[in-house]
């Protein structure tokens, strides 16, 4: 299986010659910025986001204020399709969307109306691991469980990787992941799994997850099941 990397990134809009013309500090000078966030609320790219919409103002000239607004839809592709369609291009409007818009470029050119290599990339918040967790009251505590037992996975749409990866594992390692379709977002899967309505999640961001989640981990609530990435986390010796 083809290893991945996951990064949140911040895609800032192109700017126009106003934005260039006047000085960096004059511009964002007294500006309030619009900092697009896509995923719903509570999640580890809204934790991220939030984060940075905390601290950036005071390292760009003119000292702007970010407010965050949520925009989830489509495993991140309303988002991204917003700031590429619809925002102002003249550097007030930034955001971060999911890391599989590049890949989704790719692979469904015919639902995707931007370009990913139009955007101008700040930065990303995190290089992190990917993994699966299951509930601990779902009986599935390893991968190897999941060769034998139906594992009821939540996910938002047929297309992003809450969804993509159990198939993938499904297909080449013979899991038996069974994919729920329709849940707003990271967050509410979560909460779905707490409740008994899904056995786990198949794509949650392991520093986000130690950050707004500390707890679950702490208590032994979730089963760590399998990490996806170029190298393992030291969180993680025995995944």
């Amino acid at each position: 299986m083809r290893s991945v990397v996951t990064l949140i990134a911040i895609g800032l809009v192109l700017a126009t010659a106003t934005a260039r013309a006047d000085s960096i500090e004059d511009f964002y000078k007294g500006k309030t910025l619009s900092f697009v966030i896509g995923s719903n609320t509570g999640g580890s790219y809204d934790s991220y986001g939030r984060l940075l919409a905390a601290h950036f103002g005071r390292h760009v000239p003119g000292n702007p204020t970010l407010v965050p607004q949520n925009m989830p839809g489509a495993s991140g592709i309303k988002s991204a399709t917003y700031l590429y369609q619809i925002a102002p291009k003249d550097g007030s409007t930034i955001g971060t969307f999911n890391q599989s818009m590049g890949q989704r470029q790719v692979l469904e050119p015919q639902s995707v109306q931007f370009d990913v290599s139009k955007f101008n990339w700040i930065g990303a918040m995190a290089s992190s691991v990917n993994v699966f967790i299951t509930w601990h009251t779902s009986g599935v505590k390893t991968i190897e469980d999941a060769r034998t037992k139906e594992v009821v996975m939540g996910a938002l749409s047929d297309d992003g990787g809450n969804a993509v990866y159990p198939f993938l594992l499904n297909k080449f390692l013979g899991t038996k992941f069974k994919v729920v379709l329709g849940y707003q977002g990271g967050n509410t899967i979560q909460l779905a799994m707490e409740r008994g309505e899904v056995d786990g999640r198949g794509s949650v961001i392991w520093s986000g997850f130690k950050a707004g989640w500390p707890n679950w981990i702490a208590e032994h609530k979730v089963n760590i099941l399998v990490q996806l990435g170029l190298n393992k986390d030291s969180d993680l010796p025995d995944v």
